[in-house]
């Protein structure tokens, strides 16, 4: 068994000017971050992982130190990450951080490679013969003081970066893919720049809750408000105070009758918690049928058998490509995004990019497949 790596545990701000000038010397710098989304209703980062040339650091961010000059440095550093994009949210929303260049993002390499596991263990144990332990993944990382194995198991996710980062590079050359790499990267950064639109009047319509009846609904809107108001003031993931089975039951329990005795709540819903429950099922009951909510409306679906008939040679010509190329077909473009070009069939590269939207290489690869749907 591979002993763990060697790291530095950095907590106190008199330990930063060393590990800062580290940072400025090294030529890239591997980047991994530990958050609390399974066990905080407001996730934070709560641990750093670094990794410049031999030495591996482990950052505390929940230690009160200023973190403004370190991630200045990784603002101007060439990175290396995996599965950059919670990374990049994450330390975006809590510190505003932005890279100045895209990082080298090896998940995105790895699926240009056509690697059949995109996973960083599975890329560690085929690039350097390493099985990482993953047992703490699901960790609470905003409990202090952190265990050795969480440590040992998050300095981990670093040290092995460059080595497989190096890998990679080696292989999209060989491949003549570097340029369609450096495009997704810079894909990636666009896209983790804006927070992801949230339809908040909707936002309670969990996926237990379609199809149940309007009645029950109504029960089931009063019942997530009640959850979430309850996760927000606990600051937990909503799913522990009550997950999705368990709100629907209740939806369903409640609609037939207020009486709670006989349904098996949570443990730790007592006292005031049950009080807002009973006003919260009290709310639904009260209301009339009219304010009832509305089952989402589906949209009618028009079979346009001329569209579809292009989709599917655009799916053809994809698999084709994608069987040459040694990548997923989804790689190049999804069936969603083959039905815009169908609809919209674009005549030119540009056209073909806004469509999709594909990204340049994307569209290179599909063009003389859509330029053969119908004549210019």
């Amino acid at each position: 068994m591979t002993p763990p790596p060697a790291y530095a545990y950095i907590d106190r701000t008199e330990q930063l000017p060393d590990l800062l000038a580290d940072l400025e010397t090294a030529v890239e710098i591997a980047v991994d971050s530990e958050a609390d989304s399974m066990h905080s209703y407001f996730e934070k980062v709560c641990l750093l992982q670094l990794t410049a040339g031999p030495r591996n650091y482990l950052v505390d961010p929940l230690a009160g130190l200023d973190l403004t000059p370190l991630l200045d440095i990784l603002a101007r550093k060439p990175l290396i990450l995996h599965g950059a994009d919670y990374d990049l949210r994450m330390l975006r929303i809590g510190y505003g951080f932005r890279p100045c260049q895209p990082p080298f993002e090896t998940m995105l390499a790895a699926q240009l490679i056509g690697s059949s596991r995109l996973g960083l263990t599975a890329l560690v144990e085929g690039c350097c013969g390493v099985r990482l332990e993953k047992q703490e993944q699901r960790s609470d990382w905003a409990r202090r003081p952190l265990s050795p194995a969480q440590l040992d198991y998050a300095a981990a996710d670093t040290h092995y970066l460059p080595a497989v980062a190096a890998w990679c590079r080696s292989e999209l050359a060989r491949l003549g893919r570097t340029a369609w790499h450096d495009e997704s990267c810079a894909a990636l950064v666009a896209a983790t720049a804006t927070d992801r639109p949230v339809d908040a009047e909707n936002a309670w319509r969990l996926k237990g809750f379609t199809g149940l009846p309007l009645r029950e609904l109504a029960f089931a809107r009063e019942l997530w408000q009640w959850r979430d108001t309850l996760a927000r003031e606990a600051d937990r993931p909503p799913f522990m105070i009550m997950n999705e089975s368990g709100l629907v039951a209740l939806a369903q329990h409640l609609s037939r009758t207020l009486n709670l005795h006989d349904f098996r709540l949570p443990r730790h819903i007592v006292g005031t918690r049950l009080e807002q429950l009973h006003q919260a099922a009290q709310r639904a009951a009260a209301l009339p049928e009219t304010q009832y909510p509305a089952p989402l409306a589906r949209q009618s679906v028009v079979r346009d058998l001329e569209v579809e008939a292009r989709v599917g040679k655009l799916r053809h010509a994809v698999t084709r490509l994608a069987t040459e190329l040694g990548i997923e077909p989804p790689v190049i473009a999804s069936r969603n995004r083959l039905e815009a070009i169908a609809k919209q069939l674009p005549r030119d590269r540009q056209a073909l990019m806004a469509a999709g939207p594909l990204l340049g290489w994307q569209a290179d690869l599909l063009l003389p497949a859509v330029l053969e749907l119908a004549p210019p």
